[in-house]
């Protein structure tokens, strides 16, 4: 598919605080979530943002004023542990990566669909579109658009990357068991609770990855459209391939884009939810919603 690159223009006005709410969400199993959401005027449908691993909700707030503004009530939240939903101290916190998808994700679909919009949409960020495959209620989604989401089994990858990642994923639950968590702040994320970094490590060395915990994608009915970057190191192209794939049942399409074919000197893993892609980026997300919301 060719990319079509808009003029650069102010498509939208970021909404005042009155359009922002901040709240809780119920988790499937009772477990209260921080969570926010962003009211549209005379919404057209309702968008949940499902946030990569290690990635707060408030990174994603500048996107979600962009869809709020574009006509979507859109919803973000932390995963328990993470952000909003973490505890005081995560030694000794009890959480997995499946219960982010099986009750935390599920929990925001449940939400969701209680709005009473007609439609609604998820846009997934690295685990976020993994953890669909986990998540209960997955067939009532209308749309799913992925940028920067992949498989992260360590083999999609090619020398030294390779080889990077495989030693992350062996020293990943060491780390864990020594400190009782994952201290991935140090690298500038979120720390990681112990039973969630040791599960995606296991999953990252099997090829199935997240597949191989019986996830499954084949339940997704909806079109979904799926962006990867040339940058990307930690959803390089085979990974995003493999992922899309992974959605069988769906009506699906991969654009893979070099930065420079959109104007921009870099985008990476987390480029395009930055206020900085708002004009380069953000406009294919809310045309493709549009066109799905309209039908």
């Amino acid at each position: 598919m060719r990319w079509q690159l808009r003029s650069e223009r102010q498509l939208w006005q970021l909404p005042l605080a009155r359009d922002l709410e901040s709240t809780t969400i119920t988790a499937r199993d009772g477990r209260s979530l921080g969570a926010t959401i962003f009211r549209a005027e005379d919404a057209k449908a309702t968008v949940i943002i499902a946030p990569a691993s290690a990635t707060p909700q408030s990174f994603y707030r500048h996107f979600a004023a962009g869809l709020a503004s574009a006509g979507f009530d859109t919803l973000t939240f932390d995963y328990r542990g993470i952000g909003r939903s973490r505890p005081p101290s995560l030694r000794g916190f009890e959480a997995t990566m499946r219960q982010w998808g099986s009750e935390d994700l599920s929990g925001a679909i449940t939400w969701a669909r209680a709005q009473g919009c007609a439609k609604v949409f998820l846009v997934g960020h690295s685990a976020g579109g993994q953890l669909v495959g986990v998540a209960e209620g997955v067939e009532q989604l209308d749309g799913v658009y992925l940028a920067a989401s992949s498989s992260g089994y360590y083999g999609h990858w090619q020398g030294l990357p390779r080889l990077a990642i495989k030693s992350t994923f062996y020293l990943i639950p060491a780390l864990a068991r020594i400190f009782g968590y994952l201290p991935y702040g140090m690298l500038g994320g979120e720390d990681l609770p112990r039973g969630v970094a040791i599960e995606w490590s296991t999953w990252g060395r099997h090829p199935k990855y997240i597949e191989s915990a019986g996830a499954t994608f084949s339940r997704v009915r909806a079109p979904l459209r799926a962006l990867s970057f040339a940058d990307d190191q930690f959803a390089c192209r085979r990974a995003v391939e493999a992922l899309v794939q992974s959605y069988g049942g769906a009506e699906r399409e991969h654009v893979h884009l070099r930065p420079r074919e959109v104007g921009m000197k870099a985008i990476g893993h987390f480029g395009f939810y930055r206020k900085e892609a708002q004009t380069k980026l953000w406009p294919d997300a809310v045309d493709w919603l549009t066109a799905l919301a309209s039908r």
